[in-house]
């Protein structure tokens, strides 16, 4: 099976029946994919309300096609235009993760970790924002730390969320703007260590969410400036990978069985942790993102090496639901209020029926004396 990522972006009615739709919604026409050409050399990451897509494009790097590199691009709503993500001076790579309403990117970037002479570099990884009037710049990291990154941005751009990683410890921080400048806060924890690679932040910046050693947990912004910090369940019971402006969680868990299966999982205050049912004969499923409706997108998958899967799916009524109509829609990694979808496709090889394939030769072996 060959596996090639590109960008689909689906408008279709995916509000779930406990949740009721708002009378200013639009309803949904149909699908649509977004950009029109070249949809199997795009990975979409994220996207916001505008329309806008932030993702990865393969491309010849400097001109040759015999060499190929994922380009970080932003592709703008309405408009054939593409952005690329510039790299932070000094760095090789730009690794966004995140895309706000106002245009701003977030993300990693990172270099080797020694220069040509054999010397450490500082700050291997570091946390970037960027957007097309400021260009890109370093947020930093918390004191006396070596490494830093951005996972998530605010609809409004004024907070970011990310890790801050130094000798022995891996913490949960926040950036939040003053103007043109950024101060970075750590979030209470309760270990010196995250078990989790994310830390996602609402859209209205209020709610974050991660692992804190084994426990999952959301920090909420109080109107003091401050954070506080909550365990919302059990040891090992939730991933977070998203959270929405009503603090509700969407993730997953990994299961202890044989299979070592995984669950699509989604917290709130009121139901507390969920598990959404996957579709018969699939064995993992977990949830990259919702909206504020409560709908999450993730993806489903079988067991390996069978036919079943990946396939992208929504949640429906407590249960997961793939897009049938798109069998080569693989994963779903962002979803808009407006039922939007960005994600990734995957190119089926057809292999012609009653084709046979010439055995490979018997390889000869030497004659022992």
């Amino acid at each position: 099976m060959k596996r090639i990522l590109a960008l689909i972006l689906i408008l279709c009615p995916v509000r779930p029946a406990p949740v009721p739709a708002l009378a200013q919604d639009p309803k949904p026409p149909g699908f649509r994919i977004l950009p029109a050409r070249d949809r199997h050399r795009i990975v979409a990451i994220d996207l916001n309300q505008k329309g806008e897509v932030l993702a990865f494009r393969w491309m010849a790097e400097n001109g040759d096609d015999n060499v190929q590199e994922q380009a970080p691009m932003l592709f703008l709503a309405n408009q054939e235009r593409e952005i690329r993500i510039p790299l932070l001076k000094g760095y090789t790579a730009s690794l966004p993760s995140s895309l706000s309403e106002t245009g701003m990117v977030v993300g990693r970037a990172s270099r080797p970790l020694y220069d040509n002479a054999g010397n450490r570099v500082p700050f291997p990884g570091v946390a970037f924002v960027w957007d097309e009037k400021a260009g890109i710049r370093s947020l930093g990291a918390l004191p006396d730390d070596a490494i830093s990154q951005a996972d998530a941005i605010s609809a409004d751009g004024n907070f970011i969320s990310g890790i801050s990683i130094g000798p022995n410890r891996m913490r949960a921080c926040v950036w939040q703007r003053t103007g043109e400048t950024w101060k970075v806060t750590p979030l209470p924890q309760e270990t010196n260590h995250l078990n989790s690679t994310r830390v996602v932040i609402s859209p209205n910046g209020k709610f974050a969410a991660s692992v804190d050693g084994r426990k999952p947990t959301l920090w909420t912004f109080q109107d003091d400036g401050t954070w506080t910090r909550e365990a919302i369940g059990d040891p090992d019971s939730i991933v977070p990978r998203a959270v929405n402006d009503d603090a509700v969680i969407a993730g997953l868990r990994f299961n202890k069985d044989p299979m070592s299966t995984r669950d699509a999982v989604i917290w709130s205050r009121k139901t507390g942790i969920r598990t959404i049912e996957r579709p018969k004969g699939y064995l993992y499923a977990e949830l990259s993102a919702i909206n504020r409706h409560g709908v999450a997108v993730g993806f489903a998958d079988g067991p390996h090496g069978s036919d079943i899967g990946p396939n992208a799916c929504v949640t429906e009524n407590g249960r997961l639901k793939i897009f049938a109509d798109e069998p080569e829609f693989t994963m779903a990694t962002a979803i808009s209020d407006k039922g939007e979808i960005a994600g990734t496709f995957e190119e089926r090889e057809v292999v012609e029926p009653g084709l046979e394939l010439e055995p490979p030769p018997k390889a000869k072996l030497p004659v022992q004396p």
